[in-house]
């Protein structure tokens, strides 16, 4: 029986995660507690840019394999992790933010003003660049997929929970309570809002979003 201490994460790691680097230290439980259904689309909005908020986004937008000419159309990603997916299918993404909203939502004003921008999303998204962009950049939705909460999921009582989204959060919260002695990461501010508005408790959140500013994190807390 391992005598490590436990980690919970609520994504899927890819192989070169960041988090592997904790193994030798910690039982990491890996699981994303979300569903993903694609909403189809038949034709694309009138617009300048493409935002995509997130690599589903990104990945439920061209598994449709539209046939359309995307040439005309500038490429945005809310993040660095997410652009890194985007090029994967384009050749240039001319604009990729912090994963800050406000931040990001400040630059892509600079870059895109007086333009339509089409912001590649979730059912369930939260807009979070969109409601702070002021009303020199229009925006639009383009709505890909869809995430629901797990029903079916069963979790060890870890010593550390890692928290990638609000949904996964609120997913997670809704079935376990936190126990004593936990200690609870969140991946930004609307994740970290999300868990304080669920079970009154402020986790420990990076400056910067992605998964190797909170493998750090969470690496100073072991």
């Amino acid at each position: 029986m391992s005598g490590k201490k436990k980690l919970f994460i609520s994504r899927n790691l890819d192989p070169d995660s960041p988090f592997h680097d904790l193994e030798d230290s910690l039982e990491i439980h890996d699981m994303s507690l979300l569903e993903f259904e694609l909403v189809p689309i038949d034709a694309l909005p009138d617009c300048d840019w493409l935002f995509f908020y997130s690599q589903q986004g990104v990945r439920h937008f061209f598994v449709q394999q539209l046939n359309m000419d995307l040439s005309s159309y500038k490429m945005a990603a809310f993040a660095p992790k997410t652009s890194k997916i985007l090029q994967e299918y384009v050749d240039i993404v001319h604009f990729t933010g912090n994963g800050k909203s406000t931040l990001t939502a400040g630059a892509l004003q600079m870059v895109a003003l007086g333009e339509r921008i089409a912001f590649v999303r979730a059912m369930t998204s939260v807009r979070s660049v969109q409601k702070v962009l002021p009303g020199s950049v229009k925006t639009l939705d383009l709505v890909v997929y869809d995430n629901r909460s797990k029903e079916d999921f069963s979790l060890p009582t870890c010593d550390y929970l890692v928290f990638t989204s609000p949904m996964n959060a609120k997913t997670y919260l809704n079935r376990y309570q936190v126990q004593p002695g936990q200690t609870i990461f969140a991946i930004g501010s609307s994740t970290s809002r999300a868990i304080e508005e669920s079970i009154g408790l402020k986790p420990l959140f990076p400056d910067k979003p992605g998964e190797q500013p909170l493998m750090e994190l969470v690496k100073q807390h072991l």
